[in-house]
């Protein structure tokens, strides 16, 4: 778990993401696209670890930002793995179901 949570702080950083404050995620969340792109609020969970679900096939959380769009992910957000992020998420959401894809 160690290992993945400097994997998560480099890719974060590599990407000029912003978070807030208890920002969390288990296992490790893939983020695609253009650098400073990604905003995450205060209080937030990704779930990206296959073996929390195991029925989602292992699969992990991606976050892609194309072109010139921001992702802002709202406070008080949890997210589950196996889900591709392309929009905004709001304020006190909760996406869970294995597969989901959000696409403006």
């Amino acid at each position: 778990m160690k290992l993945m949570k400097v994997i998560n702080f480099l890719n974060m950083k590599r990407k000029l993401c912003q978070y807030g404050d208890n920002f969390h995620v288990n296992g490790i969340v893939f983020i695609h696209g253009r650098k400073n792109g990604v905003i995450i609020g205060k209080n937030c969970t990704i779930q990206s670890l296959g073996t929390i679900n195991p029925t989602s096939g292992f699969s992990h959380t991606y976050l892609r930002v194309e072109n010139d769009a921001t992702i802002r992910i709202g406070n008080n957000v949890v997210i589950g793995q196996n889900v591709t992020i392309v929009k905004n998420i709001p304020d006190k959401t909760i996406i869970v179901n294995p597969s989901a894809r959000l696409i403006n």
